[in-house]
């Protein structure tokens, strides 16, 4: 197929490509017009807007392509370097665990696959000069301060090393408000409560409902289960409060987040039971067989599926909760099978099927898009095998938007969206948790930002340093 072909051409090419001395013929493929990224000369390149996944299926030039190569997604490899030390396959590569890739400010002094790695500033920095002239641009400062980096698989850990002061920062993937609570009241530990965005891009959560598997190919059983959660006892309990509602699927804090200010679902008991007898499965009986309901073991989220497990059997809906173990596992609930086609989440695997569960989604780029062909279109990620909403509008209004620069046009088109998935109750936009930034108090110099992979969102390290014990 032609992605196959693709793959192996790049494959072939990037390994026998000269990227600093092409030949004729090589040269010639870097400037084809055709490409995404166009070859001028040595020293320039074109961005073509209109050419990339979206050509296929609708001619429109992509508008968020540069927030798109702005993340940490984007980042590549030099080839040169690949060249050089690569093709160490399922081992340890010597060169990569002592070298640091690129012209950062960094060099590796260490590195234990189990353990850890230390850096420490390149004393041949070439941007020095440079970083002093523009001292507004973090990005290319030099170095203020070694870093060792400890590897911890235990939350627990994480925080007890922090408290003890073994640790001058932690980056949790996810950090619950017990923890949080408990490392506010510790002594020399600085917790700060970050912008809701930095919430959305850690992850935005919701349950979702499959459209193909009863009762949830009832309009007014999805209603029902909306309004019968008491959201406010989730936030409470689940999260101390650190956490808000949402409208999705744009995040908080993102570009056209619910443009029409929507009221997130409303726990209204008597509405809920009123759609429940709308619907094929009226009570007092109800729907009858028990429904599988998938949730993460992280955090606080068992607790959160067990408070929705009170709340549903109200209006006659019975969950057996399962937890799958981490987010790869949800991530591979999300796919097929590559022999059948059948969506893993509606099988026997992990303990399913699972036609309700907990879904979320992570940013690998600040744009309203990236949750959209996610979690909206059709054939999306965190869509396709988990609520299965299908909606040939839907899908021409997310890729007309993700085409589209025109602020009027981006509001209607999201509006729009928002409007569809929120009439249709296609998911339960659950909660945003709170995120924060933990370090020890005499760590400075930190420049935050959304798309740090994880708290403390901490892009670039160059700039952070040991401020001065205060006398």
């Amino acid at each position: 197929n032609d992605s196959a072909n693709g793959t192996a051409w790049m494959i072939q090419n990037l390994n026998s490509f000269s990227f600093t001395n092409p030949t004729a013929p090589q040269l010639a493929v870097m400037q084809d017009a055709n490409n995404s990224f166009q070859v001028i000369d040595q020293f320039t390149i074109e961005l073509h807007m209109g050419y990339g996944y979206l050509s296929d299926v609708a001619p429109v030039a992509y508008g968020n392509l540069l927030a798109s190569i702005s993340g940490p997604i984007a980042s590549a490899v030099d080839p040169a370097v690949v060249q050089a030390h690569g093709g160490v396959i399922d081992d340890t590569n010597p060169y990569m665990a002592s070298n640091m890739v690129g012209t950062g400010p960094y060099f590796v002094q260490s590195y234990n696959s189990a353990t850890g790695y230390l850096i420490q500033p390149d004393p041949n920095y070439w941007a020095r000069s440079v970083g002093a002239a523009e001292p507004w641009n973090n990005i290319i400062q030099p170095a203020k301060a070694s870093i060792q980096v400890k590897f911890q698989t235990s939350a627990i850990t994480a925080v007890a090393d922090m408290k003890s002061g073994a640790v001058a920062g932690v980056s949790f993937a996810y950090v619950g408000p017990s923890q949080v609570n408990d490392l506010r009241n510790a002594a020399c530990v600085t917790v700060n409560e970050l912008d809701v965005v930095y919430g959305s891009t850690a992850g935005a959560w919701w349950i979702y409902m499959n459209q193909n598997t009863p009762p949830f190919t009832d309009l007014h059983v999805r209603a029902a289960i909306a309004h019968a959660i008491n959201y406010t006892a989730i936030i409470s309990k689940a999260f101390n409060g650190y956490a808000e509602r949402w409208v999705g699927p744009v995040p908080p804090g993102y570009a056209y987040y619910n443009p029409q200010s929507l009221t997130p679902y409303a726990f209204n008991l008597p509405l809920a039971m009123q759609e429940m007898n709308q619907s094929a499965w009226p009570l007092p009986t109800g729907y009858a067989p028990h429904v599988k309901y998938m949730y993460l073991k992280l955090g606080d989220w068992e607790q959160v599926a067990l408070l929705l497990q009170s709340d549903l059997l109200k209006i006659g809906l019975h969950l057996d909760i399962v937890g799958i173990n981490n987010i790869d596992d949800l991530y591979t609930e999300q796919g097929r099978d590559p022999t059948t086609g059948e969506c893993i989440s509606q099988t026997s695997f992990n303990g399913g099927p699972f036609p309700m569960g907990q879904e979320f989604y992570t940013s690998d780029y600040i744009s309203p898009d990236d949750w959209t062909q996610n979690n909206a279109l059709s054939y999306g990620s965190a869509n396709d095998c988990m609520s299965a909403y299908v909606n040939g509008t839907m899908d021409q209004l997310v890729l007309a938007a993700a085409g589209d620069s025109n602020p009027t046009n981006l509001t209607a088109a999201y509006g729009q969206i928002t409007q569809l998935m929120y009439e249709n109750y296609t998911n339960i936009w659950l909660v945003v948790p709170r995120q924060f930034q933990i370090n020890h108090a005499l760590l400075a110099g930190f420049v935050t930002n959304p798309m740090g992979a994880t708290p403390t969102f901490v892009v670039v390290q160059n700039t952070m340093y040991a401020a001065p014990k205060p006398t």
